[in-house]
Formats: structure tokens, sequence, C-alpha cells
């Protein structure tokens, strides 16, 4: 859905901002907040849970629950704790997924014909849940378009929704974890086939998922909790029990996909804390798939097999622009309105604030005026009679002086009308580059010193943010250095999101 102008104009002025990866499991609760520079692990916290709060991504004890997210609440360095917005991933055992195809129509019919096709085969009511869409692109050899619908029931979901709200957070988006590990997958696998069939095995602290995904999207998942599989029955599980699940239910997965899909699973990725490569080389000899591999960001000591579903919301809420965040989010606004929502909340306090400090401003300065007026009319006054009693150098020498000081009061107060920077001629250069190359600026901004401007931008190729970059450092007269790091070339759709940092010729005062 494109941006409304008054939507584009308040992103120029108030810049994006990074939002949490917030993941609910039964046994912890982890938050993740990735810088979208760099994504530098800005903060990251762990918080165990109580046996018996969650049980199988279902809330049971919700005040309990609240005071773990108060805890974990406690330990984040930010300075604005009143509500904190993040991006949630819950157990996918919560949510009902599946893939429908429709013929091309118009796209203002795509959502009643989602929605009409989705009713038939939800095993819930959609007056009792939550449904949301995405758009999974033209499948190429029944060139029918597909569409994957996400489901999950009110019940499940809002009591989340009520205790996050007490504890001070802000739901923006709500995925399941299998859809958090598809997008760490998408942006940090070494893969370049783009149509393979591959099989996701994560081994976590609740259970095992399966994924089967297709171009980081999801088509199927499966999640089977500890406590419903037989070798996991005492509470132990060893290396052979593991092996012989995977046996069991990787067959299933590759016979299913084989039976449902036109291209069976070829490749495969393994999420484990434990015995990784043991289970690796055993899906290898076993299944004869090949195995394909992920460079996720440094993490410190973080574990990037458990904190996979994490990084994933992280990688939503940091990279995402979230006016244009069209995945699902399984909440009862979509993550756009969500977003605007809070973002014109923002723009409306902003400009608050800035009209009561001019306001201020201006009475500080009127009353200064009016003061130094009224103190130097006193001044003349008594003069003026001391001359008329005893006119006396002194006093003429004293006259003098405060006139000195009324002048120099005066000129101060031109002074700091007078003072302005003048933008214009930093900024046509960028502009009038802009225009030329397709670019959209998504945000500005001052730092180093104030002889720095940062920029986001989108373009629409790679090759077009390189132009727009080689258009705006000929400038060398306005800008001694243009850098455009290439790991902030971000695809989106529509283009390529990239940051770029233009030092400027002479420092702003």
């Amino acid at each position: 859905m494109p941006r409304s102008l008054i939507g584009k104009f308040i992103g120029k002025l108030i810049p994006q901002q990074e939002f949490a990866g917030f993941e609910v499991g039964d046994k912890v609760i982890r938050f993740l907040l990735l810088s979208h520079y760099d994504l530098s692990v800005m903060s990251a916290i762990e918080v165990p849970l109580v046996p018996g709060i969650v049980e199988k991504g279902e809330l049971k004890k919700q005040s309990d629950f609240i005071v773990a997210l108060e805890t974990l609440k406690s330990k984040i360095t930010v300075t604005d704790k009143s509500n904190i917005p993040c991006v949630v991933t819950a157990p996918s055992s919560l949510f009902f997924f599946q893939v429908i195809e429709l013929p091309e129509i118009a796209d203002a019919s795509y959502d009643e014909a989602v929605r009409l096709n989705a009713s038939q085969t939800s095993p819930l009511q959609l007056n009792d849940a939550y449904l949301d869409w995405q758009n999974l692109g033209v499948n190429l050899k029944t060139l029918q378009r597909e569409f994957l619908v996400g489901i999950v029931g009110h019940n499940r979901v809002d009591p989340y929704l009520e205790a996050f709200q007490r504890a001070g957070f802000e739901i923006i988006a709500l995925e399941s974890r299998s859809l958090s590990i598809l997008r760490l997958f998408s942006y940090f696998s070494k893969t370049i086939e783009k149509n393979i069939t591959i099989l996701f095995v994560d081994v976590g602290q609740d259970g095992m998922s399966f994924i089967i995904g297709r171009q980081g999207k999801l088509y199927f998942d499966f999640f089977l909790y500890w406590s419903e599989i037989s070798e996991a029955a005492d509470g132990t599980i060893t290396k052979e029990d593991l092996e012989a699940i995977l046996k069991r239910e990787v067959l299933r997965m590759v016979e299913f996909t084989n039976l449902h899909y036109s291209e069976g699973i070829s490749h495969f990725v393994l999420f484990s804390p434990v015995l990784k490569p043991d289970l690796t080389a055993f899906i290898q000899s076993e299944f004869s798939l090949k195995l394909v591999e992920m460079t996720p960001p440094p993490l410190g000591a973080l574990s990037a097999d458990l904190w996979a579903g994490t990084i994933g919301a992280g990688l939503r809420g940091s990279l995402i622009p979230r006016e244009t965040d069209d995945l699902i989010s399984l909440l009862p606004e979509g993550t756009e309105v969500v977003y605007q929502e809070k973002r014109l909340g923002s723009f409306i306090s902003l400009w608050s604030k800035i009209v009561s400090f001019t306001l201020m401003g201006m009475i500080m300065v009127f009353g200064v005026v009016w003061s130094v007026a009224l103190q130097q009319q006193k001044n003349h006054q008594n003069t003026l009679g001391s001359i008329n009693a005893l006119p006396e150098v002194a006093e003429v020498k004293s006259l003098q002086a405060d006139a000195r000081v009324f002048n120099e009061q005066l000129l101060k107060l031109d002074q700091v009308e007078k003072k302005t920077v003048r933008w214009s001629e930093f900024l046509d250069p960028i502009v009038n580059a802009a225009a030329t190359y397709g670019v959209s600026v998504e945000r500005l901004s001052l730092g180093q010193g104030n002889q720095e401007i940062r920029l986001q931008g989108t373009a629409p190729s790679e090759q077009g943010a390189f132009d727009f970059s080689a258009a705006v450092e000929k400038y060398t007269i306005k800008f001694s250095k243009v850098s455009l790091p290439l790991s902030s070339l971000v695809p989106v759709p529509g283009g390529v999101l990239f940051d770029m940092v233009i030092t400027m010729a002479k420092v702003l005062k």
C-alpha cells in the first residue's frame, strides 16, 4: 500500500527507529535490539520462565508472565521505558498456516478472495481469529498467484497482548518462530539457488520444528514438543534418540513434499545448540540432502541456533521499514496501521514540544527586552533628574556607560535573531542528484560535530545507489567525502535500501 503524502512528510521529520525482536517460549523469553546500520547487538536480554507460565505456547499464568516481562524490562538500557515497541515471535504451534492459489485478479479483490478461500479450510471460525496474508508471487508452473495465510485464535493471542501492554511493551508485529527463522536464512544464507526446496530442522529448548521453504518463503511447518515425543518421555534425550527422531520425521517431511509439491526436498538447514556436526552428518548420509551454510551476524556470546527466532524478529524490526512492512502479522490491526498511528503520535508530540519551547523562548526574549527597556528608562529618568539638580561629569560618564550596555544588548538580540544555518546550499545538490537517479530519500540526520550528513534512501537498483553516490561526490566544493558502505545495501520491495554518510567541506555552526 503506497504511503500517503502525510506519511512521507512525517517520515522525513522523524528518524527511522530500531524495534527490538522479542521471543516467547515455554522456558524463556528473549529480547534483542540490533542496529540497523551494521546489525551490531545493542541489547540482548534473556529471562527464564517458571514452568507452567507458558505451556505449549499458550499463556496460562498471566500475572507471573507480567512479572517476568517487568524483570526483563528492568534490564533494558534505554532512556524511555514507558512503552517499548517490539516485534514478537511466538511458538509455531500457536498458529495455523496454509498456502492457497488464486488466478490473477484486481488488487482490490485479493483480500476478499483470500479470506473467502481461507474460511473454507481454516480450523477456526474467522470471527474468533486474527487473519493475515502475504503475497508469495506467481507460481511459474500453475501460473496462479500464491498466498501464505496465517490464522490464530483470539483466545491464544489476547492474553499476550494484555500482558505486554500492562508491562509497558507495545507489540507492533506478531509472527511465528518459523517465519522468523526463514527471514534469518534469507538474509544470511550462502546459497545462490533461488528455486530449491529446503527443509529447515530446528532443535530448540521446547521441542523440534520442521519447516519447508522456498525462496525464503514458508510453505509448511510442523512442531513437536518434547512431551509429545516418545524418545523424550523420561525427560532426557540422547544422540541416538535425536537421530531416531530425525530419521522418522525427516522421512515424513520428504514424503509429504513429494506428495504435495512438484519438486522434492534437495537441501536442508539445521539449527541445533547441541550435537550440530553429528546431526548434520546424519541427515546428509541418511537422506542425501545438501547442507546450506549460513553466516549470521556476530552476536558475541549469544548462540545463533538458540536465538535464531529472536534474531529473525530483530531483523524485521531493524531493517524492514515499518511503513512498507506487509509481512504477516497476526494482530487486531495490520503492521502498517499500528506503525502509522505510533508515528503520527510521535509527530504530534514532537511538534507540540517544538511549539511550546518556541513560545517559551519568545516570551523569555520579550521579557529580557522589556526588562532592559524599563531599566534603561529608569536610569535615564534618574540621570536627567540628577543633571537638572547638579550636572557633573561623573553623571555624564554614567549615562554613556549605560548607553553602551544598552547598545551591546540590542546588538546581541539582533545577532540571535539573524543566526541561522543555510541548509539549502548542502541539500540542493543531494535533492538534485536524487531526482536524477530516482532515489527516494527516507531519512536525513546530522552527526559527527555537525560535519556529517547521514542519509538513508531507496534506489531502484544497486547501480542506481552507486550512481547517486557518485553524483553527490562531484560537488567537491560542498562535500569532502561520500561513503556508501556495501554492507548497507539491503534489497527491499521496489529497489534497494542503503545508508550513506556525506562529509561536508565546512562545519555547520
